[in-house]
């Protein structure tokens, strides 16, 4: 539980400080842009390290919630190698956060919009087939929240135009 509380206390504090910083009078309106992509990837960042950690560490409880059947070693090594993936993803989320070039923002926003269209379709695929059982769903809805966040941070960041 420490990692997680951890986490959602470093996204509290991005939060309040984007609040704090957006305030500034000289340049409230680029501020609050930029932020809501920091933020976006410090969110998707946090999501995928988090899971990421626990598909590595613990796949065979998470196969359970999503109703695959246990004991398959094969199915906990692919759920490792996703794990794994999904650390690679939060890492590269986490440290383009700073980024100060759009383009490779850009990079990295393209890319999450990728990944969670194709991982959002193979999830709702999975799920209707019979697959993961309801809990499935949970996933789709963090898929279809990134892909909003990324495709917000692609239309309305002010560095894109820049």
């Amino acid at each position: 539980n420490a990692p997680l509380g951890d986490a959602l206390s470093g996204m509290i504090d991005a939060m309040r400080n984007a609040q704090v910083r957006s305030r500034d009078p000289e340049n409230t309106h680029i501020w609050e842009e930029i932020m809501d992509t920091k933020l976006y990837l410090t969110i998707a960042a946090v999501v995928a390290i988090l899971y990421g950690i626990a598909f590595v560490l613990i796949p065979g409880q998470l196969g359970d919630m999503y109703g695959i059947a246990p004991g398959q070693p094969n199915a906990i090594l692919n759920a490792q190698f996703f794990g794994s993936a999904l650390l690679e993803i939060g890492v590269v989320a986490w440290f383009a956060r700073e980024f100060k070039e759009w383009l490779a923002v850009r990079a990295v926003l393209i890319g999450a919009v990728v990944g969670d269209v194709v991982g959002g379709a193979i999830n709702i695929w999975a799920t209707t087939h019979g697959l993961f059982n309801s809990f499935g769903w949970s996933s789709v809805i963090v898929y279809a929240l990134l892909l909003l966040g990324a495709l917000y941070c692609l239309f309305t960041d002010p560095r894109r135009t820049a």
